[in-house]
């Protein structure tokens, strides 16, 4: 008996000296990536400092084109009715992806007056395969999992450094590079793109569409994001359900859609984009929410490449859509903002 306590006792003190030099050098290993990209393990941490704070009045939720093309800095700015944003939008954030992430980690942190949903028409898109690729990544993270694995696996990584770094841990360059102080590449660490504090993505604000192969990324978008273009599917029932459950938590829920390039439009067939708005319109209707088309398409010169805007659009867009929602407030078609 006394054996048997004294090898349990040995081995807790080794543990406990393996997680003590573990934590010593944490700070230069690689981050396991737990969510769906870097960019949401740093959306994270920032919504839980804004819930720190109080969270934020109006969120905006979409693809990377919201991401990066909705300034929640600027927007508090332009709007007299909004004192606090933040752009939670994800890279392929279709409506399943956020669905789950609205309800699990965004709602719960922020408390939102008002979700501002950006859309564009390749997102509700059922046969988009770019859409089920991102939505089973998502789903198949460790924190999206929401089964009883990943829950105890979350509640491992967030008390062991040992369990939360296992995977480092097992290459012995990249631990003795962590005790010699040396941090891990951008390429290694998979860090997210440059990041404003309240959410948005702005890389690619200086960029100009003139600058990139843009024959290989419509002929890309083409197959994966417009072939078969349908809706009606899993990404309707997703925004509706969540539309649905946002008015039964009392937060008000607007549509808007995201301004697209010439090039994108090309990739418009006959009769996609008219589905696409007759969806939006059919939604707003039967839920009563505002739905609003501010810019459908501006010129090259506001865009990085066939998705994303530079600054230029950013600024623009943002300002419309600042002066759109302040026109709402003041209706009483929105609620107050704080």
């Amino acid at each position: 008996m006394r054996r048997l306590i004294l090898s349990i006792l040995i081995a807790m003190l080794v543990i406990g000296l393996a997680e003590a030099g573990v934590r010593s050098i944490a700070t230069g290993l690689v981050e396991p990536l737990e969510w769906y990209t870097a960019n949401a393990r740093l959306k994270i941490s920032q919504m839980d400092d804004l819930s720190d704070s109080g969270g934020a009045s109006v969120v905006f939720v979409g693809t990377s084109m919201a991401r990066d093309g909705i300034d929640p800095h600027l927007f508090i700015a332009r709007s007299s009715e909004a004192k606090s944003a933040y752009n939670a939008s994800l890279s392929n954030g279709s409506p399943r992806i956020m669905a789950d992430w609205l309800r699990h980690e965004v709602v719960p942190r922020l408390k939102p007056d008002l979700v501002v949903w950006a859309l564009e028409s390749f997102t509700l898109n059922d046969s988009a395969t770019t859409l089920d690729d991102s939505a089973a990544t998502y789903f198949a993270t460790p924190r999206a999992s929401r089964d009883v694995e990943s829950e105890l696996e979350t509640w491992l990584d967030e008390r062991l450094y040992l369990f939360r770094y296992q995977q480092v841990l097992r290459d012995p360059v990249a631990v003795w590079n962590a005790i010699r102080g040396v941090e891990p590449s951008p390429e290694v660490a998979d860090l997210p793109w440059q990041m404003t504090s309240l959410g948005r993505t702005d890389g690619r604000d200086s960029a100009s569409i003139d600058d990139i192969d843009l024959e290989a990324q419509t002929e890309r978008l083409s197959r994966v994001a417009f072939a078969d273009y349908s809706v009606g599917g899993l990404e309707y029932a997703a925004l509706e359900e969540t539309i649905r459950w946002l008015q039964q938590e009392g937060i008000d829920v607007v549509l808007v859609t995201m301004p697209v390039s010439g090039a994108y439009k090309a990739l418009e067939e006959d009769g996609t984009f008219p589905k696409f708005m007759d969806t939006l319109d059919a939604l707003s209707s039967k839920y009563s929410i505002p739905s609003g088309s501010l810019a459908s398409t501006y010129e090259d010169e506001a865009f990085a490449d066939a998705l994303h805007m530079n600054g230029l659009g950013v600024r623009r867009f943002t300002s419309l859509l600042a002066t759109w929602i302040d026109s709402l407030a003041d209706a009483g078609e929105i609620g107050g903002l704080r």
